[in-house]
């Protein structure tokens, strides 16, 4: 037993070829059921998700904001706005608008301006074009399924694909090297991964890309990693530097491939993931009329990249100084599983000459600026690769204690997800405008001065939704708008000013609970000033279904001053209870 254990702990997690050749299709057919599993039930949950707190809309967990618009072809497919201005949405928009175009043929990406920004749709073209591997594959999905334009469903089961695949190649790498392939949710599970996806981020795609090349580089299969590697730059373009190694080592015959093709074969395919990366970027740049990588170039040193550790530990000690307990443990466990991951592979790389090619990768997440550490979702996202890897890697016996690291990260990332997506995720069902109100300018006047608590507010009326619910297969979860209207008299000697989201700013306040349990808090801007003695009318949407998760619904507005009190503080007769 002792031999054979031995043995287990002497095996790469991804090249352990000896006495595997009967145990391959068992592996392999092991895998397959594992990634299947991966996608349904992910799949299944997320959709869930969406009925949810987005009425069912899949464009809403991209979270599009009518600050930038939507496109004529988005648009068509389906996909609308959450957000109004100057609520700037999430990057998952860009990435989605880009798949209807992912070749820049339409103009008016830069020539006409969406309403309150430079460009049309995507906020830096340069930099979102340049990560064009997902838009691009979901197009091709879409146009192969007969869809004259990329439906946001199509969108998301395509990059829920290509991530259960990332997991079904993991699972099969652990589960040749000796380990339980379950160990695989150790990354499939990981907030890092499960948030980006579920927003519509590249992020994940491209861990599973990684994952793949890694496989490929192991197993001596080219070809392989000549598609994966090209794919991958073309998801994030940072990955370019260890394919630049991998080339490297090539041409100096580190990596011989099992000398399947010539020298100068092997080394052509190598040098395609740089060049493909490169051509676009000037395809880009041309199409634009931008410089070349200026997106990615535009922010300054120190944002999204720095000093090695220097932005991490910039951020640790504001959050010490501001007492944010939960960041500072969040943030240091991704510091520490990077840390851990780093020092791994500075070891692997003196027994196998490839691993040399993951350092820079590795040495760059040590290398995120303040833009990265400054938010939960920028440092558990970014940190997404090096749990894949610190996953792998603790398949041997050497780094099994990896694991202990990587456990409490993804509980922690996991909290995180329920956190921001689950508990305090806001009902956002579709706004039918693309474009916002003119009637709220973003100069409108803040009030300074003492103001004076007096108001009276009424139920005009409330619609419930006129379908009798959704019934398909979400209906347990699926959750409809209804409409309520109220009046708001201003009894006091003041002008209240229109108001847009702000410190300061006047504005209906509304809480939604369940009992004594708040389940979300949400703010109706004034869009006009209301003199004393003069009223306003204000409409406001509350999810209506699903009374066995939620029971019945408990509504309580009146005026707020944002940041400092509540009308009905000083009055309780200023707010009113609504039941649904």
């Amino acid at each position: 037993m002792r031999e054979k254990r031995d043995s287990k702990s002497q095996a790469s997690p991804v090249n352990s070829d000896q006495d595997l050749d009967g145990q391959r299709p068992f592996l392999l057919k092991r895998a397959v059921i594992a990634s299947i599993a991966f996608f349904a039930i992910s799949f299944l949950t997320f959709g869930g998700w969406v009925h949810f707190y987005f009425a069912g809309n899949y464009s809403g967990p991209l979270l599009i904001s009518n600050m930038f618009g939507v496109s004529e072809k988005s648009a068509s497919a389906g996909a609308k706005p959450v957000y109004d201005y100057p609520v700037a949405g999430w990057d998952g928009q860009f990435y989605y608008t880009q798949s209807n175009d992912p070749l820049i043929l339409d103009d008016n990406y830069f020539s006409r301006p969406a309403p309150h920004t430079q460009h049309a749709y995507i906020d830096n073209i340069s930099y979102r074009f340049q990560r064009n591997f997902l838009p691009l594959l979901a197009f091709g999905a879409s146009r192969v399924t007969g869809h004259e334009a990329t439906t946001p469903l199509v969108y998301f089961v395509t990059q829920f694909l290509i991530v259960s695949l990332g997991f079904g190649v993991l699972f099969y790498a652990l589960e040749s090297a000796g380990s339980s392939g379950w160990w695989a949710c150790l990354w499939g599970l990981y907030g890092g991964v499960l948030r980006p996806l579920s927003h519509g981020l590249p992020d994940p795609t491209a861990d599973a890309l990684l994952l793949i090349a890694i496989v490929a580089v192991a197993k001596n299969r080219i070809v392989v990693y000549w598609i994966a590697a090209s794919a991958l730059c073309l998801c994030r373009e940072s990955y370019a530097a260890p394919a630049a190694f991998v080339w490297m080592l090539t041409v100096l015959g580190k990596l011989d491939w099992n000398q399947k093709y010539a020298w100068l074969g092997r080394v052509a395919l190598t040098t395609a993931p740089g060049a493909i990366v490169l051509f676009w970027a000037f395809y880009v740049a041309y199409r634009t009329n931008i410089e070349f990588l200026g997106g990615s170039r535009m922010l300054p040193w120190g944002a999204l990249v720095d000093w090695p550790y220097k932005a991490y530990l910039s951020c640790l000690i504001d959050d010490l100084r501001s007492g944010n307990e939960n960041e500072v443990l969040q943030s240091t466990s991704c510091m520490i599983v990077i840390t851990g991951v780093l020092l791994c592979v500075v070891r692997e790389s003196k027994k196998r000459v490839a691993a040399i090619a993951l350092l820079p990768h590795i040495l760059l997440m040590t290398m995120t600026g303040s833009v990265i550490w400054e938010a939960g979702v920028g440092f558990f996202k970014n940190a997404g690769s090096i749990i894949l890897l610190g996953t792998l890697l603790s398949s041997r016996h050497d780094y099994k204690w990896l694991r202990w690291i990587l456990i409490p990260c993804l509980l922690l990332s996991i909290q995180d997800v329920y956190r921001h997506d689950w508990r305090h995720q806001a009902f956002l069902p579709p706004i039918d405008s693309t474009s916002p109100s003119d009637s709220v300018q973003p100069s409108a006047q803040v009030p300074t001065e003492k103001i004076e608590y007096a108001s009276k507010i009424e139920v005009v009326s409330v619609e419930r939704p006129l379908s009798d619910g959704y019934t398909g297969v979400f209906s347990l979860f699926h959750r409809d708008p209804a409409v309520v209207t109220v009046r708001v008299w201003n009894t006091s000697n003041q002008t209240w000013p229109a108001s847009l989201p702000g410190q300061n700013v006047i504005c209906l306040g509304v809480r939604i609970g369940n009992g004594n349990k708040l389940l979300h808090e949400m703010r109706v801007p004034l869009y006009k000033e209301v003199p004393p003695d003069a009223n306003i009318s204000l409409d406001f949407l509350v999810p209506v279904g699903a009374e066995w998760l939620t029971g019945k619904t408990q509504i309580s507005c009146g005026l707020v001053h944002e940041s400092v009190a509540w009308f009905s503080e000083s009055d309780s007769s200023q707010a009113v209870e609504i039941e649904l």
